[in-house]
């Protein structure tokens, strides 16, 4: 835009439109920059196209973060590349725009409310669709979710300072040697240990490992050898006897209980990012 433009827009009362705020808008919300550029019309259709995009994007993600790094990054990339199309989009209609007189909304405020509105309608849909009616998939329990190890609980297969992901869908087949992310009935902060026992086994710890219902089991990603005795303890139904692979220095069931399946979160799929640097994408998911 040339001075004189900007000279006409200052006796106006209209403050040019600058491409760089037109761009960050709609990189913060699709749509938005196209508004700021005084495109009402754009503006909406943006946003339709874009919440489309989103659903289709969360439909397919479930089957792309489970072809591993790869279908992780392509998720990612498709996420990012949708937002920049729709700045890049915004910012060349401002640096078009010839506004008559400033709009209404053109105001920091409004932009915000915008802004926060959308992420306020986006957080209650899914919980107002009923079951079937897109209920599942949109859910937040369809989002694959990261988490992060402060502790060495599960030492060595998973550090402090370790970030996982986890598939949250509701599933019935967990199996022995299963990683979980789980609350207790006394916190809702998440744990994650290892699933060691089944329903309606009966469960030992002696001479330096587990016996299930008398069957010695002493696997391999246990850091060291137990040096306490448990039990012997029947595992409730419904619930899973969990441990941490640090065997020795980890608060799992033989201290809180056997864990109720309805309190099982998530399935750990991967470590997507080290303690160490130059940690590698690893599937701890072996199904």
């Amino acid at each position: 835009m040339s001075t004189s433009e900007d000279s006409v827009y200052t006796e106006r009362g209209i403050p040019p439109r600058k491409w760089g705020v037109a761009f960050v808008l709609s990189c913060l919300l699709p749509g938005l920059g196209q508004l700021y550029a005084g495109s009402f019309s754009r503006a909406w259709k943006a946003l339709l196209l874009f919440f489309g995009l989103g659903i289709a994007l969360i439909l397919g993600s479930g089957s792309l973060v489970r072809m591993g790094v790869e279908g992780l990054f392509t998720a990612v990339s498709l996420g990012v590349m949708s937002r920049l199309i729709f700045a890049f989009d915004a910012a060349q209609q401002a640096r078009k725009a010839h506004l008559t007189e400033r709009p209404v909304y053109d105001r920091w405020w409004a932009y915000l409310s915008i802004l926060l509105g959308f992420q306020l309608v986006t957080r209650v849909i899914p919980v107002l669709l009923p079951p079937g009616f897109l209920g599942e998939w949109l859910s937040p329990q369809m989002t694959y979710r990261p988490y992060y190890l402060p502790s060495e609980s599960m030492a060595p297969t998973l550090e402090p300072g370790d970030y996982v992901i986890s598939d949250p869908r509701p599933r019935t087949d967990w199996k022995r040697g299963d990683i979980v992310v789980f609350k207790t009935d006394s916190s809702d902060q998440p744990l994650i240990k290892r699933i060691v026992g089944l329903p309606g086994e009966t469960i030992e710890y002696r001479d330096g490992a587990a016996y299930l219902n008398g069957e010695r089991f002493r696997p391999d990603y246990w850091k060291e050898n137990v040096q306490e005795n448990f039990g012997p303890e029947q595992i409730p139904s419904g619930h899973y006897f969990v441990l941490g692979d640090n065997v020795n220095n980890s608060r799992d069931s033989r201290y809180i209980g056997s864990i109720s399946e309805k309190n099982l979160i998530g399935l750990v799929l991967y470590r997507c990012w080290g303690s160490e640097v130059g940690t590698e994408f690893v599937d701890l998911d072996k199904r």
